[in-house]
């Protein structure tokens, strides 16, 4: 999987997310919360298999 799709993948499930809390839906809420988590996850694993190193954009997380 690409960065981007990782990417696409998270935004997805973020979106279908926000709906989830307008609603006030909290099964679905606490599900697409580990949805968004586990993208964040996969997107970590991807960049670490490309051996991209850290690299100081000038700004604090």
């Amino acid at each position: 999987m690409s960065l981007r799709t990782a990417w696409q993948e998270i935004s997805w499930h973020a979106a279908k997310l926000a709906a989830a809390i307008k609603a006030e839906d909290v099964g679905l809420i606490h599900e697409l919360t580990a949805d968004v988590a586990n993208g964040a996850m996969m997107l970590d694993d991807i960049v670490r298999s490309y051996g991209l190193e850290s690299v100081d954009s000038g700004t604090e997380a």
